[in-house]
């Protein structure tokens, strides 16, 4: 999965919470499987794979929702911290 603003548009875009509240309610245990497949299917897409949401939704729920939260986590945080592959928003460059 890649951290983009793309994924991040998308995953606001589908689930209609910010990926802020998302990181802190799945931190509370407040997690919802639509919303996990949501994340990973963004997260795919971004990547290049041809991911669709109810594929992801299906692997998710073969995987169990405990198994991919941790990387869901992550994935959020890299997000919210901006933490890509070592390139730069172009907004920063203006």
């Amino acid at each position: 999965m890649r951290p983009s603003f793309k994924a991040v548009c998308e995953i606001e875009r589908t689930t209609g919470v910010s990926v802020a509240a998302l990181a802190k309610r799945f931190l509370q245990g407040d997690v919802k499987i639509s919303e996990l497949a949501a994340i990973v299917t963004a997260g795919l897409r971004e990547a290049g794979e041809p991911a669709t949401y109810e594929k992801v939704g299906e692997l998710v729920f073969e995987a169990g929702m405990d198994n991919v939260l941790l990387q869901v986590l992550d994935y959020l945080g890299a997000n919210l911290t901006r933490e890509k592959d070592g390139t730069e928003d172009a907004a920063e460059g203006t």
